[in-house]
């Protein structure tokens, strides 16, 4: 007499139950990293961000002959280019030239991202309009100040510091340290 082989046509609870523990240890040691990866491709497009509004400034001020700034509202993430004329930072609407538009432009950090100013910075103060200037560029390409640091922070993230030199217009980005 024959016997016929048992084919087992599914998995018993115990394997399912040990599976999933598995993943779920797993995903629980994989998930902070990938957070931290995350915030940290987010300090980089802030820095990356501020940069190009540097550039953008610059290019203005040399296009059309007249000094752009760069203001921040402090611990947010909120920065503005527009001419360096009280007119564009006192909240009235300045009257525009149609022929030669004026460049203004407002934006925002990533979410979770703030400015952190420096206590090494006395002269950045907010203005009556809340912000914060940051630097002048003028006609000639260069910037009114001699050099600028801005910090980023978020979480508890080493900052990403962005440092220019007025003169050159040299730009660096390094991680600076927790706390500092």
């Amino acid at each position: 007499m024959r016997r016929s082989p048992h084919h087992r046509r599914g998995f018993t609870l115990l394997e399912v139950i040990l599976v999933v523990s598995i993943l779920v240890i797993l995903s629980s040691l994989v998930l902070p990293s990938l957070s931290r990866l995350q915030d940290d491709a987010k300090l980089d497009n802030s820095a990356d961000a501020v940069r190009s509004a540097w550039t953008e400034a610059r290019s203005h001020a040399v296009e059309e002959g007249q000094s752009y700034r760069f203001a921040i509202t402090a611990d947010s993430g909120k920065f503005r280019i527009a001419p360096d004329r009280d007119t564009y930072w006192n909240g009235d609407t300045p009257a525009t030239d149609d022929s030669n538009p004026a460049y203004v432009a407002e934006s925002d950090l990533p979410e979770g991202i703030r400015f952190a100013i420096s206590p090494d910075s006395p002269g950045l103060t907010p203005d009556a309009s809340g912000w914060t200037r940051v630097a002048t560029f003028l006609t000639d390409g260069t910037c009114q100040e001699t050099s600028i640091e801005i910090r980023f922070s978020m979480n508890e993230m080493p900052p990403r510091i962005v440092r220019m030199r007025g003169m050159t217009g040299n730009v660096t980005v390094s991680t600076g340290e927790i706390g500092r």
